[in-house]
């Protein structure tokens, strides 16, 4: 690998965004480097790779933002915000807001349930619902 591609490498690692390294001395621009992913499998790979160290430093980089006592509250916001953002679009499923519902019982363990059991559990959740419905009309009516 070339000097140019190592330093690139590991300023990603570093976190630093690929536009910030492209203006430095001696870096060639965005669109060489997207057109070296492009065109290498290899480059690609260790690009990918170095992205994920990349992002796992800006998360870090968020918890010495929120302790900065040069900053105000807003600007730590701002700053803290705008990295959540993007990690949460680069790496979802890291980074991102969960999106699926889990299920426990009450002592906490995992509920599996099939289809046939999840319709006849809403069913009879469904019959309960209008049951109390039925009886808090009744005694309104009484």
């Amino acid at each position: 690998m070339s000097e140019v591609r190592a330093k690139i490498l590991e300023g990603i690692i570093d976190g630093k965004s690929l536009r910030t390294i492209a203006a430095e001395d001696g870096m060639p621009s965005v669109s060489t480097i997207m057109r070296w992913l492009q065109d290498d499998e290899e480059w690609r790979e260790q690009y990918a790779r170095a992205r994920e160290a990349g992002d796992d430093a800006m998360a870090e980089d968020i918890q010495a933002i929120a302790d900065r006592t040069d900053l105000d509250a807003n600007d730590k916001r701002i700053r803290v915000d705008a990295r959540k953002w993007l990690l949460s679009k680069r790496q979802p499923k890291k980074y991102g807001d969960a999106t699926t519902i889990k299920h426990a019982d009450a002592n906490g363990e995992k509920m599996e349930m099939d289809e046939v059991t999840r319709a006849a559990r809403l069913a009879a959740l469904a019959a309960q619902i209008n049951r109390q419905s039925e009886q808090g009309e009744d005694a309104a009516a009484d």
